[in-house]
């Protein structure tokens, strides 16, 4: 509308989860769930200039609930109900063809697993509150001829707001950073036509494993490196494509999830070779 200066975006997305669970013991058949449900999506974007755009968006999204691993709960092996999360973000692109810019702030809420009742008894449930907010900055283009760049910063406060008895209202979620950066760049090496190589550095912040804040996993930083070829074999244009992800070898823990109770850790890859061609037909 307006000259392509304003456009909406109205939608919904239905999604539906089916859940078979099982006795660990007796393997016969448990908890069944087999529902769906519609969720709204809508977005709007605004052109001030002929660079410069203004947006905002809304969308729920359903995810499948959280099976309970802890053995003394009255609720073991149970699989929870899932839930809708919800996203709000509004935002700013200044796009100039060569280089261009992006802020965002955003909130993200989704139910959160809480334990309740008597500790050695207890019942997990998806009653709990989880809110996420932040801001993320990213930036792009092609500075000079031949050398491409994507960057992104993003800065996180997620925190919890509704725990059993407010014990850990106001802590932070656990396995989410403060800050997540990366950096990119992809280079034609002048003098060999189709040949370029490119890099990539990403960094996250320390994350907390439990709900109370005492134990976490570090910062972490990989640097990715690779190299792409394009050329021509009987009239199609071939392209290879090789690389190193975390080139440095090293150990670390990438991310953590879940809750106290019922977490998990997930281990960085080691130091990884990637080769693949495709051919454009």
């Amino acid at each position: 509308m307006l000259d392509d200066r304003l456009q909406v975006t109205l939608g919904g997305r239905y999604q539906r989860l089916k859940t078979i669970n099982y006795d660990y013991n007796t393997h016969l058949q448990g908890d069944y769930y087999n529902d769906g449900t519609v969720t709204p999506v809508a977005g709007i974007v605004y052109r001030l200039t002929k660079e410069v755009s203004v947006y905002g968006n809304y969308i729920e999204g359903l995810q499948p609930g959280t099976k309970v691993s802890d053995t003394t709960a009255t609720n073991f092996g149970s699989m929870l109900a899932p839930y809708k999360s919800k996203q709000k973000e509004i935002g700013v692109k200044y796009d100039a063809g060569k280089i261009g810019f992006t802020v965002a702030a955003f909130t993200i809420e989704k139910p959160n697993v809480i334990k309740e009742g008597p500790a050695t008894t207890p019942t997990y449930s998806t009653s709990g509150k989880q809110e996420n907010q932040g801001v993320e900055i990213g930036a792009f283009g092609e500075p000079l001829r031949g050398l491409r760049l994507l960057a992104g910063l993003t800065l996180l406060d997620a925190k919890q707001k509704r725990t059993q008895n407010g014990t850990y209202d106001g802590k932070d979620a656990i396995g989410t950073a403060k800050t997540m950066a990366n950096l990119g760049a992809d280079w034609d090496i002048p003098g060999v036509k189709g040949l370029s190589v490119n890099s990539r550095v990403i960094y996250t912040s320390k994350q907390y494993v439990d709900s109370a804040n005492t134990q976490s996993i570090p910062a972490w930083t990989r640097v990715d490196l690779g190299a792409r070829y394009l050329t021509e074999i009987g009239g199609k244009v071939v392209t290879v494509r090789g690389g190193i992800q975390n080139v440095a070898n090293r150990s670390y823990w990438e991310s953590a999830g879940g809750s106290s109770a019922l977490g998990y850790l997930v281990q960085g890859a080691p130091r990884t070779f990637v080769t693949s061609a495709s051919v454009d037909f």
